[in-house]
């Protein structure tokens, strides 16, 4: 049975004031990463994904939900090195289309 999880995905169209943003790079691009502890999982933009080339996208079947009840489109999961200050994390994450910006979730 495919697990069900919910994902929240608030207005990321920027940096905002209320400092829930790093900056992060993957390959060398430096990306707004929202921190949302309210979010379950951690989600990355197909198009950040495609723009970093040489990243192995694994078929996943998790299903996911905005906070507005709309079911996002997840294409796969990849396991990527994000940089923050210097210092590698690797980071698994599931890729949507239907975000704009890297969520960093609880997980």
């Amino acid at each position: 049975m495919t697990e069900l999880r919910r994902a929240v995905n608030r207005g990321s169209r920027g940096l905002d004031r209320a400092n829930v943003y790093l900056r992060m790079q993957l390959a060398g691009k430096v990306l707004p990463v929202l921190v949302d502890y309210g979010c379950e999982v951690t989600l990355m933009p197909k198009a950040d994904v495609d723009a970093a080339g040489n990243i192995e996208v694994l078929p996943s079947s998790e299903r996911l939900w905005a906070a507005n009840g709309s079911e996002l489109c997840i294409i796969g999961i990849a396991t990527v090195l994000l940089f923050l200050d210097g210092r590698c994390i690797m980071t698994t994450a599931l890729i949507s289309p239907d975000v704009e910006n890297v969520i960093l979730g609880a997980d």
